[in-house]
């Protein structure tokens, strides 16, 4: 780990602010602390900025990666550090390395009496002619306008599945529902069922129904609309994928799907969802 950040007046000193990006934002200062030590959805969730990344050291201070990069500047590899200082509601990026080494972009966040923040992001760039700083700046501010109108829908569809969470559980909910005929729910397949509180996907694999959970078990991300593939689904958010079947992580975190519901065709041809307790 590198040493602590400069105080901010030091930092305008030496390096010049090319421009500044601002913001109101409809989340907590939790998820967008959450988001800013986040590090891994960052080749996923933007992916068309980050090709990928890899992680050298991680914690409560902040992250240190190995990013390759996407867009105009695919596959070239820069150095990042991020800083999170929550007691004045601010982190600082640093570009240690590669493209743009030098770069410092310091975001403040400030709670509105409202609800929701506002972000203002500063962006301090090394040896950048007077006559080119204007694009740059826009550069800036556009990367970021995309970037956050990525995160918000993150940041947001977390938050709405922590509430959901915390609601009350359904007393007397039924544990078995009848979906269907069998030629009726194969020719719908896939779609989404409620069952005792919770949604679940069902799905034909090898002309076996099966159910599972639309909520990732890593940070509650959607699966709702995850694109099956060999059997597995992914998360748009992080990249962790999940056997149907099993629902092992195939990606290899210490996480899996939560327990489905198991889908059984009765002799009546009635395809039925029951909780196996």
């Amino acid at each position: 780990m590198t040493s602590e950040p400069e105080p901010l007046a030091s930092q305008k000193r030496r390096l010049p602010l090319i421009g500044t990006y601002e913001r109101d934002l409809p989340v907590s200062l939790a998820r967008m602390f959450e988001n800013a030590l986040d590090w891994e959805h960052l080749p996923h969730l933007h992916s068309d900025s980050f090709e990928s990344i890899r992680c050298l050291d991680a914690g409560a201070w902040g992250w240190h990666c190995m990013a390759t990069l996407g867009g105009m500047a695919s596959g070239q590899e820069v150095e990042l550090e991020l800083r999170l200082e929550p007691e004045r509601q601010r982190w600082i990026t640093r570009t240690l390395s590669g493209v743009g080494a030098g770069t410092e972009i310091w975001s403040h966040v400030y709670e509105q009496a409202g609800g929701g923040l506002k972000v203002i992001v500063d962006f301090f760039v090394p040896d950048i002619p007077e006559e080119a700083r204007a694009g740059i700046a826009d550069y800036y501010q556009t990367l970021y306008a995309q970037l956050y109108d990525e995160d918000v829908s993150m940041m947001t569809g977390r938050q709405a599945a922590l509430d959901a969470r915390k609601a009350e559980p359904l007393s007397g909910c039924q544990t078995e529902i009848m979906l269907g005929p069998e030629t009726e729910i194969r020719a719908r397949a896939p779609f989404v069922f409620e069952l005792a509180g919770a949604r679940y996907r069902l799905v034909e694999l090898e002309g076996k129904l099966l159910a599972h959970t639309i909520i990732c078990p890593h940070l509650l991300g959607p699966l709702e609309d995850a694109e099956i593939i060999d059997g597995a689904v992914r998360c748009p958010w992080h990249g962790y994928e999940f056997d149907i079947a099993s629902g092992a992580c195939r990606t290899g975190q210490a996480c899996r799907l939560s327990e489905p519901p198991d889908i059984r065709i009765g002799t009546d041809e009635q395809v039925r969802a029951t909780l196996v307790p």
